[in-house]
């Protein structure tokens, strides 16, 4: 099991992290997240905003593609511009034809879903930025910059519950420190 996990030491930014309820567990976990969304407000990770200006070696994206008006400039300012070696994100793809209009994902009521995905899609849009396509099923996907073990990353994801306490020791919680960065925020509000 050694040789699987090694520390992941880079820094991860949430593009489109909601309240940062992620961030807030990622970092709870051990690990230097941070956090950006132009459309909501910062409840659970306030002090570790992020923004596309910076680096990080890995980006986040849960429940964002599907919202995207213009997904190729997200993509050029995701991938280019940030260069990540990871970008892991979520949204439900299809299969090679696309969904019936009463497919559930299109929601065509809240009029939310407005850019839809397949495995030709995400391989087109991985090649174009020289990345590796890779999908664990078919809402969860990554885009490397290297070649991964596709067989290997399924299982730890699937069976998270077998490997999370193993992983969870080579990690140590940054709620204290967190918790400490925010007092001596406050601290220096007060003076």
């Amino acid at each position: 099991m050694g040789r699987i996990f090694t520390r992941f030491k880079g820094k991860i930014l949430d593009f489109g992290g909601g309240y940062g309820l992620l961030v807030r567990m990622l970092r709870d976990f051990g690990l230097d997240a941070y956090w950006t969304d132009p459309y909501s407000k910062n409840l659970f990770s306030k002090g570790f905003d992020g923004s596309l200006e910076n680096s990080f070696e890995c980006l986040i994206s849960f429940e964002v593609l599907e919202h995207l008006l213009e997904p190729d400039t997200h993509f050029q300012n995701i991938l280019i511009e940030q260069s990540p070696r990871f970008y892991i994100f979520s949204t439900e793809s299809y299969g090679e034809k696309i969904p019936p209009q009463n497919w559930w994902y299109f929601s065509f009521l809240t009029g939310q879903h407005i850019s839809f995905y397949n495995q030709k899609t995400f391989s087109y849009i991985a090649r174009k930025y020289n990345y590796h396509s890779y999908s664990i099923n078919q809402s969860f996907h990554l885009f490397s910059k290297e070649k991964l073990n596709i067989k290997l990353i399924k299982f730890l994801v699937e069976r998270s519950d077998i490997f999370y306490n193993y992983a969870k020791i080579n990690y140590d919680s940054l709620t204290w420190s967190d918790h400490d960065k925010m007092m001596k925020s406050l601290e220096n509000k007060i003076k």
